[in-house]
């Protein structure tokens, strides 16, 4: 019987710190109360059974009262049964637990590397210390002495085991092209050039004609007239 009321109990606490750092889980318990009690399985606790936990709820590090606590929230109404008023009463608690109470997440790491030592000696004294201190703060973190290899790969392979032969069909769709794509196309320039007649070059103007000019006579040589001969030559007779 103690092992149910511990488990009650712990559940107890671990929703109610939930409606303290869950916005989502205090917005569902102001929506319906009642439904979300009973999703977590708390529709059987007991008006005690709250009052007896928060004590520990408010104990918790991350539990700390509101400067200003918001006013209380009216709890929506809940069908009519044998123990109403019971059901109210813990509505009501846990709703004033959410409205004056704040759950804090403090994440801040203390590191103290001191060294505290009660040293008597006659003479001097020398202490050497190396101290290395390696944190790994924060999700996702990884802290190693030395260096750290982080694979980040994906193995999608597959293992099969049957009893006895396993087909896997590893077959893919293929398409067979039994036509070429080849298109004619006429890339040919079109002419847009236009045939113009060139008018004809007017005819060049006739040369003058020449003028005869008088023969050229040289004044200076003298026309020699032959010499008469004397005596007729007679004919030598042979």
């Amino acid at each position: 019987m103690s092992t149910v009321i511990s488990t009650i109990a712990n559940a107890l606490i671990e929703f109610i710190l939930s409606l303290l750092r869950d916005p989502d889980t205090a917005a569902e318990f102001e929506a319906d109360p009642e439904a979300t009690l009973t999703n977590r399985g708390l529709d059987g606790v007991s008006y005690a059974d709250v009052c007896s936990v928060l004590p520990l709820v408010y104990d918790h590090p991350s539990v700390v009262q509101r400067s200003d606590p918001t006013p209380a929230s009216t709890p929506p109404p809940v069908s009519p049964r044998p123990s109403v008023e019971e059901h109210s009463n813990i509505i009501r608690e846990l709703q004033n637990v959410i409205n004056n109470n704040s759950y804090i997440t403090n994440n801040a790491t203390v590191l103290d590397q001191s060294v505290n030592q009660n040293i008597w000696a006659e003479g001097d004294v020398m202490q050497l210390f190396d101290n290395e201190a390696v944190i790994a703060s924060g999700e996702g973190s990884t802290a190693a002495g030395n260096d750290v290899v982080y694979d980040d790969s994906t193995d999608s392979s597959t293992t099969i085991v049957a009893g006895g032969d396993a087909t896997v069909d590893s077959t893919f769709d293929s398409t067979t092209i039994t036509d070429s794509y080849n298109q004619a196309t006429d890339s040919s320039a079109t002419d847009n050039s236009t045939t113009t007649a060139a008018p004809a070059a007017e005819p060049a103007p006739a040369p003058e004609p020449l003028v005869e000019s008088e023969p050229f006579v040289d004044e200076s040589a003298a026309m020699v007239e032959a010499a008469p001969l004397d005596d007729p030559l007679a004919d030598d007779e042979y």
